[in-house]
């Protein structure tokens, strides 16, 4: 009876073990950072570890074979690291130099394939032309000292010697393990995937790199983690095109903008609704898939879209509503050109790195003064224009309306005076001679009932202007 407890005991371990490790058994995310960390790199560590934190992976593997980036775009890297609850691992797939090497400090351990190497994370300044170039002496200090600081607070933070770590940042800086001399004052530190792992404290304990592995599922095994699933990502074509949606974002607002401003002008709905539409989206897309655009953002663009609607298909005229919808929209825009930077357990925003908030105040300076540009001159010169008034004639004979009299009668109500039976806008409708006509205002917008007179007849178009003088012709 004892051993008949016993055994039904073990199984019922044995079950209740396989149930447990299943349930908490998460994916794993394996992510390429590879050649320079630019814009489309840098989308999808934003994508992985939100995705890795959304779905409670138990570890994110970063594969680097990179030579650097922008320290902006590290620093935030760094975040997301940080931010996420599980276990984060660096795997040197070939080299991991400048911006690269940094991140590897970030992660919580490093490991190195065969023939690989780390180092050099000194701050060098980019060109225009993509080449590198020496910091000014007047600079250069004041960047040194930051970026040694930013090492240092990794090796701290992770375990790593931290002479190791400003070693690959200032040649000045020596660095020996244990009476051997590494890398000697004057060069920068780096390291081969030998030498890296080769590195260890006096017990024997690697103090850097903890061992060469030839892929990432070497490292889980290394770890003794248990996952559900290996997950690997990589750059889509989406993120490639969101490159430049963001690079040209004032553009994109701007004429998607414009094109609402002008449906709202014109009646019905038109080629610059669907225009306007169009590049919105596209503005949307290209920011949501850049990591830069979260739910509050798109709620405040849903609400400006909204108005705007009711101001097109519903309320006559262009006021406050229409107004309120477009300030929404470009309000909405700007944040989009901010990023969400997690704190620790993505409970919300850190600090906002300033690089940040100059580059989206310049974007959004340049849009709104191409904004205001651009309105002037639509406000001043569409109505003006012969493709706005084919534009107007063509939708409101679309629409079975009149302009149905011959042009020799069109020609009696030239200087006529009349009343206005709807709002031109700068189409609509009156009452000339005592006949419900169809007109164009010269102009801005005219409201209902107001006296107006003929002052142009070009073929079916009668082209009106608000007046004064004169008796209105019921």
């Amino acid at each position: 009876m004892k051993r008949f407890i016993a055994i039904l005991f073990t199984l019922m371990t044995i079950v209740c073990s396989n149930a447990f490790s299943t349930e908490n058994d998460g994916p794993v995310y394996i992510v390429p950072l590879k050649g320079p960390i630019d814009q489309p790199q840098f989308y999808i560590i934003r994508r992985a570890f939100r995705e890795a934190e959304s779905n409670k992976a138990k570890a994110v593997i970063i594969e680097m074979d990179t030579p650097g980036g922008g320290l902006r775009e590290t620093e935030e890297m760094l975040s997301w690291m940080r931010s996420f609850s599980g276990d984060v691992y660096s795997f040197v797939t070939k080299h991991a130099q400048s911006a690269g090497a940094i991140l590897c400090l970030g992660s919580d351990k490093i490991y190195m394939a065969p023939g690989s190497r780390i180092g050099s994370a000194t701050p060098v300044l980019g060109t225009v032309s993509g080449g590198v170039q020496e910091i000014p002496s007047a600079m250069k200090e004041k960047i040194m000292s930051d970026t040694r600081s930013l090492v240092r607070g990794l090796a701290q933070e992770n375990g790593y010697p931290e002479k190791l770590a400003v070693a690959m940042v200032d040649p000045e800086y020596e660095y020996k393990n244990l009476d051997e001399i590494i890398s000697p004052k004057g060069e920068l530190l780096n390291l081969t995937a030998h030498e890296a792992a080769n590195l260890k404290d006096a017990e024997g304990n690697p103090v850097f790199v903890t061992s060469i592995v030839s892929s990432a599922e070497e490292i889980l095994e290394d770890n003794s983690i248990a996952y559900s699933e290996v997950k690997r990502f990589q750059v889509s074509a989406a993120e490639s095109f969101a490159k430049w949606i963001t690079m040209l974002s004032p553009l994109f607002l701007l004429i998607g903008i414009a094109g609402v401003y002008i449906e709202i002008k014109t009646p019905g709905f038109g080629i610059p609704g669907i225009t306007g539409g169009i590049f919105l989206c596209i503005f949307f897309f290209g920011h949501y898939v850049a990591g830069l655009a979260g739910k509050e953002e798109l709620v405040i663009i849903g609400l400006g879209i909204i108005l705007l609607a009711l101001e097109i298909f519903v309320i006559p005229g262009f006021g406050v509503t229409g107004i309120t919808g477009i300030l929404l929209i470009i309000l909405g825009g700007f944040a989009m050109m901010l990023p969400i930077i997690p704190a620790e357990g993505f409970s919300g925003i850190t600090n906002l790195n300033q690089e940040y908030l100059k580059e989206a105040l310049w974007k959004f300076s340049i849009f709104l003064l191409l904004f205001l540009t651009t309105i002037w001159l639509l406000a001043k010169f569409l109505p003006k224009t012969g493709i706005f008034s084919r534009l107007v004639l063509d939708e409101t004979t679309a629409k079975g309306k009149t302009y149905s009299e011959p042009e020799e009668e069109n020609n009696n109500f030239l200087n006529q005076f009349g009343k206005t039976l709807t709002a031109l806008r700068p189409v609509g409708t009156a009452i000339l001679n005592g006949k419900r006509t169809d007109v164009v205002s010269h102009g801005p917008v005219i409201e209902a009932n107001q006296q107006v007179k003929v002052i142009k007849v070009v073929g079916n178009k009668i082209i009106v202007k608000l007046s004064t003088e004169g008796k209105d012709e019921e």
